[in-house]
C-alpha cells in the first residue's frame, strides 16, 4: 500500500506541475486551467494521502528506519501532504482573490512532503 501511495502521490505531483506552469501562463482569468484538471489534480491527491496514511498505520516499524534515523518520515510526509491537500483546497474557495499565494503554499508543502516521503521509502 506504501508503494501504491507513493504514486498515486507521483501522479498528483505530476498533474500539479502542469497546472502550475498552465496557470502561470495565463494571462487572463478565462486561460487558466478548466477546474476539473484541479479537482482531479485533488482527488488524486486525496488518494495517496489516504493511501499513504493506511499504508503507515498497518505497517510494522523498519529496525534499519529506526536506526537511520527516518523511521518517522513517513508520518511527517503525511502531515506536510495533508497540510498540502488543505492548501489546495482553499484555492477554489478563495476563487481570484490571492490565489497565486496560496498555490505558492500548497506547492511548497506539497514538494517538502514529497521529498521527505522520497527518503523515507528509499533503500538503506
Amino acid at each position: 500500500m506504501l508503494s501504491a501511495g507513493f504514486w498515486i502521490l507521483t501522479l498528483a505531483a505530476i498533474a500539479g506541475v502542469a497546472l502550475a506552469g498552465l496557470h502561470l501562463r495565463a494571462t487572463a482569468p478565462e486561460q487558466r486551467p478548466p477546474w476539473l484538471a484541479g479537482a482531479a489534480h485533488g482527488l488524486a491527491g486525496a488518494a495517496g494521502v489516504a493511501a499513504l496514511l493506511y499504508a503507515l498505520a498497518t505497517r510494522a516499524p523498519n529496525p534499519a528506519q529506526a536506526a537511520n534515523g527516518t523511521g518517522q518520515f513517513g508520518w511527517i510526509a503525511g502531515a506536510l501532504l495533508g497540510a498540502a491537500l488543505l492548501a489546495g483546497l482553499a484555492v477554489p474557495l478563495l476563487r481570484a482573490r490571492h490565489t497565486g499565494a496560496v498555490i505558492a503554499v500548497h506547492g511548497a508543502l506539497a514538494v517538502a512532503g514529497y521529498v521527505i516521503l522520497l527518503a523515507f521509502i528509499s533503500p538503506g
